[in-house]
């Protein structure tokens, strides 16, 4: 997915919006200890961020390394921003956006289908044959919900759409577009969509999710 991130950050700009950004990029940690490594890969991953807000964006802030809040908002001068980041084993990809934004990169071999079918409804997983997206929907979707009023569980979420394009603008990777739906009130009356896509080939898939959920 790194040797196609041109395209792919042009197609997902085109479809977020303006303020939107992403990054790919593989991890160089050479580590042979898994704690160790994927330490050090979150590390990397969001000192990538940093660098990105402090080169691009003329904007340095201490908190730039926590790992806990998800969506991490981010007060960078003019309008807020909120960030978002996930990762295999060898590729990072953060995100950013002026509006609450979620990122979920997976390898798709170990997505299977009873896995799915824990998190997902049988309507769900009858919208596509493409199950494996459904995993990554929930996760970005999830993450897109500031973290004050995020749910339990990806369980809350509910996607109510997915279509793959007939056609797609990447080379070798196939497109989507989902809903989801997830009641955000304090007594979860009032629903709220989160929008989003999928970009994936046989081996990876990126799901991004956008909400108008604020805190």
């Amino acid at each position: 997915m790194h040797a196609a991130s041109v395209e792919i950050n042009t197609f997902a700009s085109s479809v977020m919006g303006p303020d939107f950004y992403l990054e790919i990029f593989p991890f160089k940690t050479q580590s042979r200890d898994p704690f160790e490594k994927k330490t050090k890969n979150r590390f990397d991953l969001r000192t990538a961020l940093y660098n990105y807000l402090k080169d691009k964006k003329n904007f340095v802030f201490e908190d730039a390394l926590d790992l806990r809040n998800v969506p991490q908002k981010i007060g960078v001068p003019v309008k807020d921003f909120y960030s978002s980041l996930s990762h295999t084993e060898d590729v990072g990809v953060f995100v950013l956006d002026s509006a609450p934004v979620g990122v979920d990169f997976e390898n798709r071999a170990r997505i299977l289908k009873p896995i799915v079918e824990r998190v997902c409804q049988p309507k769900e997983v009858s919208l596509d044959s493409n199950f494996q997206l459904l995993w990554s929907i929930k996760e970005a979707a999830f993450k897109s919900i500031p973290f004050i009023i995020q749910p339990k569980a990806v369980t809350e979420i509910t996607v109510t759409s997915l279509t793959t394009a007939t056609n797609s603008k990447i080379p070798f990777f196939k497109t989507a577009t989902f809903t989801s739906t997830i009641k955000t009130s304090s007594k979860r009356s009032v629903i709220s969509k989160i929008d989003g896509i999928c970009i994936f080939n046989d081996d990876h898939q990126l799901a991004i999710a956008k909400s108008n959920i604020d805190s």
